[in-house]
């Protein structure tokens, strides 16, 4: 049962910091439109694969065209707007992403099959345009659109749309590494600026059974009020939770979240002590175990929640 207490007690701190970790990353993903800059180097990677990342002829005519143009957000119009839009572009280029940033402002999240095909369809397709094209679903449209066959034309435009969905899909798994990659960062950030220790923190509930106690009490009462504030039937987080919009209408983190961090006096007791620097063992200690927080933080909190509602089944009388 102590080996119990103490494993529920170290992911439950685990899940309240990955949940936060995850709402940083949120915030950070919103505000440099990660999404739209992922979309928008798979669409130049369709459009120009032999280029390796630079953008082309075929490439600039796409998201120079109007009907492109009216997917993106519109630029802002008033000087706080603008200056959020300039701070934004640089704040791609600490990411590394400033070239998507400065080819494509606001770039849209998410483009449907549809309106791929239909940008496609009103750009003036130059000989060379389509020689740069490798065969395949893409080429084999483009190449039909002239013709006066128009059963022809939508058979190819069926097999584009499947082709672009599955390309789509694929970039989703590339988003959520971008994400998690991300997330190893601010765990490892958060991780320092708390001091959080897995292996002091577990050494100091194996030993004041107080404490540990109160921790366990305080994970049984959160997973029964406020865990499915965050998480759904699945174990997934639910969206729109992590981050909320204030007053001034500026994405931030939760409040609730971080109440959530407070409220645990057992949590407060074993976070956030002072390290200790005084030789390099110290830093090479301290920075080892700020890393392996930072990796189990980009574990995801759906993984920890999982692995703590186990936890608590078995540790439940039958």
């Amino acid at each position: 049962m102590i080996l119990l207490q103490i494993a529920a007690g170290l992911i439950f701190i685990l899940v309240l910091f990955t949940l936060l970790a995850t709402a940083i990353q949120e915030l950070i993903a919103n505000y440099i439109s990660l999404r739209g800059v992922m979309l928008m180097k798979t669409i130049q990677h369709i459009l120009e694969p032999n280029l390796k990342g630079i953008r082309g002829e075929v490439y600039n005519s796409f998201i120079k065209s109007l009907s492109f143009k009216q997917l993106c957000r519109p630029s802002s119009s008033s000087a706080y707007g603008r200056f959020l839009d300039w701070l934004e572009e640089k704040t791609r280029y600490i990411f590394g992403y400033g070239g998507i940033g400065k080819a494509v402002d606001g770039p849209p999240s998410f483009i449907s099959a549809e309106n791929f095909a239909e940008v496609l369809k009103r750009l003036e397709w130059k000989p060379e345009y389509l020689e740069s094209i490798p065969p395949g679903p893409l080429r084999d449209y483009l190449d039909n659109l002239g013709e006066q066959a128009e059963d022809k034309v939508q058979a190819r435009l069926s097999d584009l749309k499947r082709w672009y969905d599955e390309v789509m899909n694929a970039t989703t798994n590339w988003y959520r590494r971008q994400a998690q990659f991300i997330l190893i960062f601010i765990g490892l950030a958060l991780a320092a600026s708390f001091n959080i220790n897995l292996m002091e923190i577990g050494k100091t509930l194996s030993k004041d059974e107080i404490l540990r106690t109160q921790l366990y009490s305080d994970m049984e009462k959160w997973m029964a009020e406020r865990a499915d504030t965050y998480f759904d039937e699945n174990g997934q987080v639910r969206q729109g939770v992590l981050v909320t919009q204030n007053d001034k209408n500026i994405i931030v983190v939760d409040p609730n979240l971080k109440d959530d961090l407070k409220q645990s006096d057992a949590v407060q007791q074993l976070i956030g002590k002072k390290a200790s620097f005084a030789t390099v063992g110290d830093w090479l200690y301290n920075i080892a175990n700020w890393l392996l927080t930072a990796i189990f933080i980009s574990f995801g909190a759906p993984f920890w929640f999982d692995l703590l509602r186990k936890l608590v089944r078995v540790a439940k009388p039958v």
